[in-house]
């Protein structure tokens, strides 16, 4: 059943939307490339408290206070269209599954209620993400989910996207249409399904050792368990000879230290609980560094040290 409640506390909205997966996020079950902000593995980990939510970050201060600007462009662009700041959190209690719409209205061309979601973007992700292969503006498909998510649960007829973006000494907001597609809803609640079954079990996603390398380091607590013997384990091998290979290349290039760092939360992640490992000739010992506090946070973090050859 779909609920609504008018929002009145930020701390029980955070509350609430720690219950559900959002619209801002169900495009990260579709795969570690859709959503450009969240993987599975993350999301995940988010919601299963393994790691708090994020601090608000300057992206998402500057979407919250732009948010009123672009709504009154839009009013100035569409005058015969009514609408409001939306007020309300939805959500379905059965599928687990919420949102938060920016925008909502009616509008004189179109049947219904409906929604608009706000983004705001620079130039460069304007240019990049907003516009098909023939570079025709174009709605990205984690917004078009996030959209289509929310005309769901608030009932619309049709859905849009504005993007609020600055550049080249042009302030712009441009609307677009965002096609409902009734099928897309039963494939996201399979997937949320899946998702909360993952939750519970502790059934974590792989990681994208890209995006999510921080992250795996972050979740890494140096444990007890007794030191892994991986000596047949080729794979776990040809991670420590290529992490060897891209060592040796780092003072000629930032991209293979930037690749050894991904090699290294994978062997992290590989490791799990323990903090040490064998694979034939070579040790693997992970310790947890701690920084002092100056200019930023106190951080932890696990530095891997290998040791050995890989051709014993």
């Amino acid at each position: 059943m779909i609920h609504s409640w008018p929002i009145t506390s930020t701390e029980e909205w955070l509350r609430r939307r720690k219950q559900n997966v959002n619209a801002s996020e169900v495009a990260a079950l579709f795969g570690p490339d859709v959503h450009p902000y969240l993987t599975p593995f993350k999301l995940w980990a988010l919601k299963s408290g393994k790691v708090p939510d994020p601090a608000e970050n300057s992206a998402m201060r500057r979407g919250k206070l732009f948010e009123p600007v672009v709504l009154e462009l839009l009013r100035e662009d569409h005058p015969d269209w009514k609408l409001n700041k939306t007020q309300g959190y939805y959500w379905d209690d059965e599928t687990r599954i919420g949102c938060t719409p920016d925008v909502d209205g009616t509008r004189p061309d179109v049947y219904g209620y409906g929604i608009v979601q706000i983004k705001t973007v620079n130039f460069y992700a304007w240019d990049k993400r907003w516009h098909d292969e023939d570079h025709n503006i174009a709605v990205p498909t984690w917004v078009a989910i996030q959209a289509s998510v929310e005309a769901y649960l608030t009932g619309s007829t049709w859905a849009g996207a504005a993007a609020f973006w600055t550049g080249n000494d042009e302030l712009e907001v441009v609307y677009v249409e965002v096609p409902l597609k009734p099928h897309l809803i039963h494939r996201i609640e399979d997937l949320v399904g899946d998702f909360w079954r993952r939750v519970a079990e502790n059934d974590p996603y792989p990681p994208d050792f890209g995006q999510d390398r921080k992250l795996v380091l972050d979740l890494y607590t140096q444990g007890k368990a007794s030191a892994l013997d991986l000596t047949g384990d080729e794979d776990f091998r040809n991670l420590l000879v290529r992490r060897e290979g891209l060592k040796s290349l780092e003072k000629t290039g930032e991209k293979a230290a930037k690749d050894r760092k991904m090699i290294d939360a994978q062997i992290v992640h590989r490791l799990g609980n323990a903090s040490a490992a064998i694979c034939g000739g070579r040790s693997v010992d992970i310790t947890i560094v701690s920084k002092r506090s100056y200019t930023v946070k106190a951080q932890q973090y696990p530095l891997l040290t290998v040791n050995g050859s890989t051709n014993e």
